[in-house]
């Protein structure tokens, strides 16, 4: 099996298991458990992640940066994920177009694939509030851009209208959601238009801070470490703060019923709660201005990425059935209407707690 050789070439023990980890929608992960210890393997997807050494020169500027700034303590304070080394010192193991890296084990500690408690909801905040504070003297060109298109809303348009040319189905049911992104479509182009007007600047982002990328202690249910870094790279941190809501604040998930779906007012402000005193050194007044769009513009993005690839025949992300996406748009869809008729709630939270 090649996740046995993969592992093989990181470590040199006898390995008891390989397990499947994990609900990762891109990358194939396995918990391996060998003789005297435990960690985590990943076959890297080449065909998202077109030049993998870009994605490990920037976990490794990030640890790098981290251990460096927190002189040491980082293990007590803020846990970096740790890479291992093949026999031959390299980061990575290519096994023909498969490209294997794996990371030791974090013990005493877990994610959790949807939010848990206005607790939870809090660490979050704060997990993801730390990670832009530790990073955001990090110069933006000391990383690369290891997914050009990711979080680059008006691409994900192109893509759209792209998909729904050339979708052959009956598009009957699809017409609601073809109507709701024509109704959004000056949305798209907000954040990219405050970008190159000045108005927000570029600044290191996690690129997928929902709940089950955070770490979160056993003994005291606080926030450890981000994990999944992949897409670590320069962006905008507003797709971060939308993307973080938005995960953390549907309580049924990405996968649940669509007509239960809500955007949950408490679970905001459980997660602004818990980012907003983190970065208030750095966070500008037009940072906060944006916050309220970027959620909506976030779950809107969401919705054409499912929806597109659902037109195009399933062809980015993971499913367990050929509707997959198509549900998973239309959860996004409805979380969006739920979100628009919240937004003076919303924005009173947000100048509230700013």
């Amino acid at each position: 099996m090649p996740e046995f050789k993969a592992t093989s070439q990181f470590i040199q023990e006898n390995i008891k298991s390989v397990e499947p980890y994990g609900t990762g929608n891109i990358n194939d992960t396995y918990l391996v458990q060998a003789e005297t210890q435990k960690l985590i393997l990943q076959r890297l997807n080449t065909k998202i992640f077109e030049n993998p050494e870009f994605v490990s020169n920037n976990i490794k500027a990030y640890s790098e940066h981290l251990k460096s700034k927190l002189n040491g303590s980082y293990k007590k304070e803020w846990l970096v994920p740790e890479p291992l080394l093949t026999q031959n010192g390299q980061e990575y193991f290519i096994d023909g177009e498969d490209y294997w890296r794996a990371f030791k084990f974090i013990d005493n500690a877990r994610t959790y694939e949807d939010i848990q408690s206005l607790k939870h909801a809090s660490e979050v905040g704060a997990a993801l509030g730390k990670f832009h504070s530790l990073l955001s003297d990090l110069p933006v060109d000391s990383l690369y851009d290891s997914l050009p298109i990711f979080h680059i809303a008006p691409k994900y348009l192109a893509a759209y209208d792209k998909a729904l040319a050339s979708f052959k189905g009956d598009k009957k049911e699809l017409t609601e959601y073809i109507d709701i992104v024509e109704q959004h479509r000056e949305l798209f182009y907000l954040l990219e238009d405050a970008k190159d007007s000045g108005k927000l600047k570029m600044r290191v982002i996690h690129g997928d801070p929902k709940p089950s990328n955070v770490m979160i202690s056993d003994d005291d249910f606080k926030a450890i470490a981000f994990v999944d870094l992949d897409t670590l790279k320069p962006g905008l941190i507003h797709y971060d703060i939308g993307d973080c809501l938005r995960s953390n604040c549907n309580p049924v998930g990405e996968n649940g019923d669509p007509s239960k779906v809500v955007f949950d007012l408490d679970l905001m402000r459980g997660v602004l709660a818990g980012y907003l005193p983190q970065v208030e050194n750095f966070l500008t007044e037009l940072d906060y201005d944006y916050i309220y769009d970027s959620v909506c513009l976030i779950t809107l993005e969401m919705a054409i990425r499912f929806f597109a690839d659902y037109l195009a025949g399933n062809v980015y992300f993971k499913v367990k059935h050929a509707r997959h996406n198509l549900d998973r748009a239309i959860v996004q869809f409805e979380l969006l209407k739920s979100i628009e008729a919240q937004e003076k709630e919303i924005k009173d939270i947000i100048l509230e707690l700013r």
